[in-house]
């Protein structure tokens, strides 16, 4: 006749191999994330990076190629390195870190203000590597500045500012120095192409 002490020594049993089968388990697919054959790739830029993160993705003309992995102040203390995990094998076929043509920069996932790294090609004449002041680490990435950075460095315009501008329109219009309408417009910075009309 089996008694209580028989049952709940097969309920130990079996308890103790279920945890052995989930510890396993987990160690394989830890031991299986680790063994990943990623690359990382470094960045510099010369900008705020508020609202990139860890994890953030890393894109190759759109296409997702990796995450950040790491975001720390460069060695020259104005600068911020971004470390980037990349699929070895994607990195080695897009010639990540030897391609003249490529640059980093960060880009906004829609509104919300959360960032990413997009690497693109563009024109190396137009962007130049910038010079760091120190050695870039291994597999290094030129940037070049995001959209907004752009958009701070070339307010427009300089000479008048844009309060200024307006204010003289008002008196304009107000004294009646005006009768029909009018438009004028003004550029930014030294690219004649980009026109603001009013």
């Amino acid at each position: 006749m089996r008694g209580p002490a028989s049952t709940y020594f097969k309920l130990g049993i079996f308890v103790i191999l279920g945890l052995l089968a989930l510890i396993a388990t987990a160690f394989g697919l830890g031991f299986q994330r680790l063994r990943s054959d990623k690359a990382t790739y470094h960045t510099y830029f010369d900008e705020s990076v508020q609202g990139l993160e860890l994890g953030s993705p890393v894109r190759y003309r759109g296409v997702p190629i990796g995450t950040v992995a790491a975001i720390a102040v460069a060695p020259d203390r104005r600068h911020v390195d971004v470390s980037l995990f990349v699929d070895r094998k994607e990195g080695e076929r897009l010639a990540l870190a030897e391609h003249p043509n490529l640059r980093a920069q960060l880009a906004s996932q829609g509104i919300t203000g959360v960032k990413l790294v997009n690497i693109d090609l563009v024109d190396p004449k137009l962007h130049p590597p910038a010079d760091l002041g120190f050695p870039p680490a291994p597999n290094y990435i030129p940037s070049v500045p995001s959209l907004m950075k752009s958009l701070e460095e070339n307010e427009a315009p300089k000479e008048q500012p844009l309060v200024t501008l307006f204010a003289e329109l008002e008196q304009k219009f107000d004294g009646g120095a005006v009768d029909k309408p009018m438009s004028f417009y003004f550029t930014l910075g030294d690219d004649a192409n980009a026109k603001w009309t009013v």
